[in-house]
């Protein structure tokens, strides 16, 4: 396999072909609990920011409680993030991911990594 990318290198590294995909436009997370990530088989992992001013929780479905200021994974606002990947975290990457904020709406971003499934390797 000619190597010409960072996609080639991943590809040739893990076996199967990577893809970002990227939350555009940044997406606004009130104090109200959203799905910020749908469940998805095909993300090996992901990373969230917390670009806002409020404080981000975050908690996989199925936990048995919602994300709020006693429950989930706390972001911290301006900056706080999340990176959660397949090898160290396993099939938690691929859940669905809910979030709230507290105080009032923060902007959030994501980044994911997805097999492609519209690729094949050599």
């Amino acid at each position: 396999m000619a190597v010409r990318s960072v996609r080639d290198l991943l590809s040739a590294r893990w076996g199967v072909p990577l893809t970002p995909r990227h939350s555009s436009p940044i997406v606004t997370v009130g104090v109200t609990v959203v799905s910020l990530l749908r469940q998805d088989a095909a993300r090996v992992g992901f990373m969230v920011a917390n670009l806002g001013a409020f404080t981000l929780f975050l908690i996989p479905q199925g936990a048995g409680f919602p994300p709020d200021a006693t429950h989930g994974i706390r972001l911290e606002p301006n900056g706080g993030a999340l990176t959660v990947n397949w090898e160290e975290d396993g099939e938690a990457v691929a859940y669905e991911w809910l979030a709230a904020a507290s105080g009032n709406s923060t902007s959030v971003y994501f980044l994911e990594t997805l097999i492609d499934q519209g690729r094949e390797t050599s």
